[in-house]
Order: structure tokens, then sequence, then C-alpha cells
């Protein structure tokens, strides 16, 4: 859990810096080489699915959806040219290969060193459940998994712009 809450507070802070927005827009500051990118890219299943988190049961299966699954990615260089990617995939359990996978092909794809790639899920109950790999339809859904948090560190890589850190603090007052 902790390990979660710390990925959470720098994604936030990442996410956050997202938001400083391009020297066109007056929050960017080139001399600062820091750079910072976002994309998003939709995994939605081409069908009913088996739902995670259910102790592999094929009987709890979707039957519609609320809202997009979706892989987050968040590129960030600094200065020195070192390069992190942030990927947060909508699932509630990954095979063990993908994290390797996709950070390999990220390597090989972007030159961005595969430790330098940083892979996390939102642990959803109400999405894939990505371990029942010998059916048809979650190879299906595996193989869009991957591919769209790929997609997803391409365009954030593409996307990113100068920005800058700011730091401040607050005390409210009665919590």
């Amino acid at each position: 859990m902790k390990k979660f809450l710390s990925f959470l507070l720098v994604l936030t802070t990442v996410l956050g810096l997202c938001a400083c927005g391009s020297s066109e827009q007056g929050g960017g500051d080139a001399a600062t080489g820091l750079q910072i990118g976002y994309a998003k890219e939709k995994i939605m299943p081409d069908t009913s699915v088996p739902l995670g988190g259910y102790g592999n049961s094929k009987e709890r299966m979707s039957t519609g959806y609320f809202s997009t699954l979706e892989a987050r990615a968040v590129a960030v260089t600094g200065e020195k040219g070192q390069t992190l990617i942030f990927i947060v995939g909508d699932l509630s359990w990954c095979p063990n290969n993908f994290g390797s996978q996709i950070q390999s092909e990220i390597e090989e794809t972007l030159g961005v060193p595969a430790d330098h790639v940083i892979l996390s899920g939102t642990h959803s109950h109400g999405t894939v459940d990505s371990s029942m790999i010998d059916m048809p339809v979650i190879q299906r859904f595996n193989v869009k998994y991957v591919e769209a948090m790929l997609e997803a560190a391409q365009k954030a890589m593409d996307d990113r712009k100068p920005a800058q850190v700011f730091v401040g603090t607050a005390q409210t007052e009665g919590l």
C-alpha cells in the first residue's frame, strides 16, 4: 500500500506539472530543460469479458460499461536528457510478462531505458480479468492492452513541452 501511495503522489505531482502548460501558454520555461508530456489511449474489450478480482470466475461477465478503460502515460525529461515514463492502465491484474515486454519495447522504440519505465494499474474490479489467458477474448484484449500502453507512451513522448516546477505551502485551520 505504501508503494502505491508513493507512486500516486509522484504521479499526481507529475500530472500537476503537466498543468503548468507550455511556453506558448506562459507556464513553461525552456531554460530549465524540464519537459513533460501526457497521453491516453482507450483499451476497451470488443465483447463481454470476465471481470477482474472475482477468483478466476467466468460467471462474473461484463454487461456493458460506465466509463472507458484507458492507458495513461506521462513522459518526463530532465535537463540532462534522462527520461522517465509513467504508465497506468485500468486493469485489476496483468500477466507477469507484460511489464518486461512493455519496458523492452519502449527501450527499443523510444530509447528510454527499461528501468526508467514505471508501470502501474488502477486495480479496478470493474475491469477485465487479464489473468484468464486461456480465453481467446482475453488473449485479444491483452494484445490491445500492450498496444495501448505503447501508443500512450509514444504520444506522451511526442507531447513533451517545456515545464517548470513550483513549490508552495499552505496551512488549513481545523484539520
